[in-house]
Formats: C-alpha cells, structure tokens, sequence
C-alpha cells in the first residue's frame, strides 16, 4: 500500500539514510518507512530542491538562497549575503555530502561552495573560463561536485574545475 503525501506539488526527492525527503509545497517531508512528517518549511523560503548531508540532515534550495537542517534546526543563507557580487540571487539546485559540505547551482553560470563554514565562490573569471548555463549539481561518494552545462559537463577535483 502506497503512503500518501500530504501535498501531490512534489518539487525534489531523495534519500537520506533511512529515509526518503521531498520538498513538498515549499516545505521539507521525510517518510521513515510509515509515514511522512509533518511539512517543515525552512525559514525565508520556499523550499525547492533538496540534497542529502547525511542521516537526517539535508540542504534545501529555496527562493534567494539555501538552507541546512542539521537535525535539531534550520540556518538559512540569503544568495545576497553569501554571494553579493554573483549578479543574481536565484538558486537552482543543491548537492551536499555526509561531511556538512554543500554545492549551490545558481543563475548567471554561478557556482557556490560551502565548506568548513565558509562560502567560495565561482563564476567567470573565477574559477571558470566563462559564463556557463547551469540548472541541476550533483556531488560522489569523494565530494567532487559535478554540473551539466548545455551539452558537457564540469567535474571540482583536486581544487579545480574540470571538464
């Protein structure tokens, strides 16, 4: 028998530990395997993707930046604070590893990473050699981040962009 969800507006969706998470309506749902959780929304945004940092702890893409749910807790970033000179604050997706990091697709061929608490930024003439179309983001088992970009993709390995 199919659980049901508490919305049929299902924006992303993808496991985490023992658990699957949807962005649900611009909130966050998790289903434990008998049912789904009430929608928690992030705070200052309308949750639109989601990625997984580990056993019930996740990034969420949402309007004007992202947000990471550590287990106990929200701490939302705004786009404009942690990449002020990108040129936009829209975000399109998210990737994240077991290890807190976080990769952050956004408009205008942006790339943010975090890392150890702090952001890094890539654009052109930073990191890459020009403004690339970026939509979707995606990080390995070692951390690599990988993007698509119209028709190629870019892989970050050993500290570089690489196609």
């Amino acid at each position: 028998q199919a659980s049901r969800l508490p919305s049929n507006s299902v924006g992303s969706m993808t496991s985490c530990g023992n658990q699957i998470v949807a962005t649900i309506s611009g909130a966050v749902v998790a289903f434990d395997g008998k049912a789904w959780s009430a929608p928690n929304r992030p705070p200052g945004g309308y949750a639109s993707r989601v990625a997984c940092a580990g056993p019930g702890k996740y990034w969420v893409a949402m309007t004007g930046g992202v947000a990471h749910w550590d287990g106990t807790g929200w701490k939302a970033y705004a786009a404009k604070d942690i990449a002020a000179d990108a040129g936009t604050t829209a975000v399109f997706d998210v990737a994240a590893n077991a290890d807190g990091s976080a990769w952050v697709a956004m408009a205008n061929g942006v790339a943010l990473r975090f890392q150890g608490g702090t952001w890094t930024v890539f654009k052109e003439g930073q990191g890459f050699d020009k403004k690339y179309p970026f939509l979707r983001i995606h990080t390995d088992t070692k951390a690599n981040a990988w993007i698509s970009v119209g028709g190629a993709v870019l892989v970050f390995r050993d500290g570089k962009w690489q196609s």
